[in-house]
């Protein structure tokens, strides 16, 4: 499979290949990741990027699937979470300056988590994220992302990047 191809591959084509190993979650994690390093540039969507942490949950996941103790669909799979969603250890600012140091305590979610997208505030910098969208849907920086409607944070950058109307 070429790496290239990973970031248009949905959720479940993911899936379908890290069950029977024709995929390793290490690959799909380093490809996500290579992908933003290139395109996050360009269109701010992350706050944060937890490299280290995807990498070492990534590899986890392919040890247990390589011992046959394979979870479910989402086992192995790279995802985002809005900087709304509260993970331990983890900055979450709610797209506000307020928030620039706060982090956590709580239980952290388990699943490959590489990356914090960027929520809408009512502060015009938000960290410098979005300048053009918190969404990069046409960009494909990762198979399926946690989305949490917070009043504002979907209709208007959705809007305004052109996905929806």
């Amino acid at each position: 499979m070429d790496r290239s191809d990973i970031a248009f591959m949905s959720a479940a084509e993911l899936a379908s290949a890290i069950e029977p190993r024709q995929l390793s979650p290490v690959g799909a994690v380093e490809a996500y990741l290579d992908r933003i390093e290139r395109i996050d540039p360009k269109v701010n969507s992350y706050i944060t990027v937890c490299a280290d942490d995807a990498r070492r949950d990534a590899e986890r996941a392919e040890a247990e699937i390589q011992r046959g103790e394979y979870r479910g669909p989402l086992h192995g799979i790279p995802m985002a979470v809005k900087d709304q969603i509260h993970t331990k250890g983890i900055r979450t600012t709610d797209g506000s300056k307020i928030g620039a140091d706060f982090v956590p305590g709580i239980r952290r979610l388990a699943s490959l988590l590489p990356h914090r997208t960027s929520t809408l505030s009512s502060e015009d910098d938000n960290f410098g994220s979005y300048r053009i969208s918190p969404f990069p849907f046409r960009g494909k920086v990762r198979p399926f992302l946690s989305l949490a409607e917070g009043m504002r944070s979907v209709p208007r950058p959705s809007t305004s990047c052109g996905v929806s109307t």
